[in-house]
């Protein structure tokens, strides 16, 4: 019995250095994401003042952990939506997945709000009267999208209607048309 180590396995796999992480980054980045495109076509710090009147109750001391951004939660809650995941997939999706991260503007050596963390802020925005504006207003950002040819967009497909029957759908050679009960349309 033939015992494996671990420098068969680098030899076998090869292994990466910096400058490899940094060729697959560049990779990537030339796709241009759907959601990298997304993050850039949208004006984000119009949202700011709508996402401030979630926070009108003071804090009585600066003791404590310092407050999030509530624009990164925000778009949490807009990954939330576009995904239809839940909380607890949404925190384990931002750490996971390196573009979930960028989106909402983090790095990798950012703490990722937990999951009861974008829950109290949803609370927060409800509670305001702000949560639907909010995502009325990442609507109209996205109409003039939507109406451009199909040959123009990419293979990704919003509802009409956001946030409440929010998918997003993935099409790929293998997928076959499926009923999506979230939007009420074939896909």
């Amino acid at each position: 019995m033939a015992i494996i180590t671990q420098s068969d396995l680098i030899a076998t796999v090869g292994q990466r250095g910096f400058w490899d992480e940094q060729q697959r980054v560049s990779k990537l980045q030339e796709k241009k994401p759907v959601l990298k495109r997304l993050s850039e076509s949208i004006p984000w710090e119009s949202f700011r003042p709508l996402l401030d009147q979630g926070y009108v109750h003071e804090r009585k001391s600066n003791a404590g952990r310092k407050r999030i951004d509530p624009l990164i939660l925000f778009k949490m809650l807009v990954l939330q939506q576009l995904f239809n995941i839940s909380d607890e997939e949404l925190e384990f999706q931002v750490n996971d997945r390196r573009s979930f991260e960028e989106f909402v503007g983090l790095g990798v050596m950012n703490s990722i709000p937990d999951a009861t963390t974008v829950a109290f802020f949803r609370e927060r925005l409800r509670k305001a009267g702000v949560i639907e504006e909010l995502f009325e207003m990442f609507e109209t950002y996205l109409a003039p999208k939507a109406s451009r040819p199909a040959a123009a967009r990419s293979s990704t497909q919003l509802s009409s209607r956001f946030p409440s029957n929010a998918i997003l759908v993935r099409r790929t050679k293998k997928s076959k048309p499926a009923d999506c009960p979230r939007a009420g349309m074939k896909i």
